[in-house]
């Protein structure tokens, strides 16, 4: 025991000197990055939404879509909240940018419009960087291995997704750190490291995250009905006992939003209006995919050269479709959004969608489900599917010896691409919560790698 006891306290001070270096070499490397990256531009699409949404909250404390500066907004529960107030807040805090984003948003030309988009830049590649860090934790945390930790972290650099959402007006920003947090308290939980505390790391995280995107309350919500699944089940109660505490903290964070949109317009409903609606109709434009589209979006969809190999491989019938192009489904649903939103609100309700569009065609949504949830899975594009294919060895690894931990690690993440491939037209930016364990499958196969050449030497 003596011989023990002082040997934890320099290994405590060696991870800690190593925790501090990766802080400051993913600061380092975030700034560097970002600066050779295009520079912030007026926010156009989704981020003209959360800007809108921001500008109210600060302009008129109400939260809605602005318009000017002269007109109250009126209220609305569309798009999750905590954005938006994250960047009226950084309008607060630097009113240069306060004063960009209200030009940009009027209708003076855009050149009269300054460009002081610092401050958020900043913050945001702070926040990347941090998401980064919490890779290194989360691999530190599954491994116990110092090459393993490093290597995860350059893995999730190299993947090339961090950098690109700090100089924009989006989510990501906010749910990447986040969903970095809840993956490592996942992580904790697993491998039964301080089991109470992992739990309050995941229910703050999934609380936060309920309030960035919609999806994030129905993971929320299925995490709930599972835990008390758990706890019924006599031989899973005790260990299942943290979750609820997990459960309950992020019901806390969810539930004054749920309680204003019930004040504000008699619905405790986290969304509502026609934003549901209008991704619906764009995604059930997919059900009218035949059989041969479908094998060929197995191919077509594969990361970066997919579309030149079913071009070589497939009729051009079987992938036209598939693409981005005017005839595509894509271009097809956003006509169909178009129509729904001059026809007026009844055709961008969701419970008609579902129950005329996805209800009445079951097997056709079901499929092309599974095919977008394909397209979902490569994010960083061919550094997903060299990751894949990393983590496909440790899950067979681990369902021969009926170790389902690290399949477990990765269920929240694939539960989201499911989902959101069933409700979107699925995109691997929605899926960035495979980063972390992803990252680390590719650490574990070179540290196993490096391993083995070494042995052999």
């Amino acid at each position: 025991m003596s011989s023990r006891s002082p040997a934890a306290p320099v290994f405590l001070t060696t991870l800690l000197l190593h925790l501090l270096a990766a802080g400051v070499i993913a600061m380092l490397l975030m700034n560097r990055f970002v600066a050779v990256r295009p520079q912030a531009t007026a926010p156009e699409s989704d981020a003209r939404t959360y800007v809108r949404l921001a500008l109210a909250v600060s302009e008129f404390g109400v939260y809605g879509m602005y318009r000017d500066g002269e007109h109250a907004p009126q209220p609305a529960m569309d798009v999750m909240p905590l954005y938006p107030l994250f960047v009226a807040a950084l309008m607060r805090a630097d009113h240069a940018l306060r004063d960009t984003l209200t030009c940009v948003m009027s209708r003076r030309p855009q050149a009269q419009c300054s460009q002081a988009y610092d401050s958020l830049i900043r913050v945001q590649t702070a926040l990347m960087a941090a998401s980064a860090v919490l890779v290194w934790l989360t691999a530190w945390v599954w491994s116990g291995r110092l090459g393993v930790t490093w290597a995860a972290m350059v893995a999730a650099f190299a993947a090339a997704v961090l950098p690109e959402f700090a100089p924009q007006f989006l989510t990501e920003n906010l749910s990447l750190p986040l969903a970095g947090v809840f993956t490592l308290g996942l992580a904790m939980f697993l491998r039964d490291q301080r089991r109470w505390l992992a739990a309050t790391l995941i229910g703050i995280a999934l609380g936060l995250l309920a309030l960035t995107r919609p999806s994030f309350w129905y993971l929320l919500l299925a995490a709930t009905a599972l835990t008390a699944l758990l706890v019924l089940l006599p031989r899973s109660r005790q260990r299942a006992l943290p979750l609820v505490l997990s459960c309950a903290l992020a019901m806390c964070f969810a539930l004054p939003w749920l309680a204003r949109n019930h004040q504000v317009f008699g619905q405790a409903v986290m969304s509502g209006g026609p934003y549901g609606g209008r991704s619906l109709i764009q995604r059930v434009t997919y059900n009218d995919m035949r059989d041969d589209e479908f094998a060929a979006a197995f191919i077509y969809w594969l990361p970066d050269f997919g579309d030149a190999l079913a071009k070589l491989l497939l009729p051009a019938t079987s992938y036209r479709r598939l693409g981005w192009e005017e005839d595509s489904f894509y271009a097809l649903g956003v006509r169909r959004v178009r129509e729904a939103l001059r026809a007026g609100p009844a055709h961008t309700d969701v419970e008609r969608l579902v129950r005329e569009q996805v209800l009445q065609r079951p097997f056709a949504h079901a499929r092309a489900t599974l095919a977008l949830a394909w397209r979902g899975l490569f994010i960083g594009k061919s550094w997903g599917l060299v990751a894949w294919l990393c983590a496909a060895v440790i899950l067979y690894r681990g369902w021969r010896v009926r170790d389902y931990d690290f399949a477990l690690l990765c269920l929240p993440a694939l539960f989201l691409c499911l989902f959101q491939a069933a409700i979107s037209v699925s995109i691997p930016r929605y899926n960035l919560m495979l980063l972390a364990p992803l990252s680390i499958a590719m650490a574990q196969q070179v540290d196993d790698y490096l391993r083995h050449r070494r042995s052999a030497a």
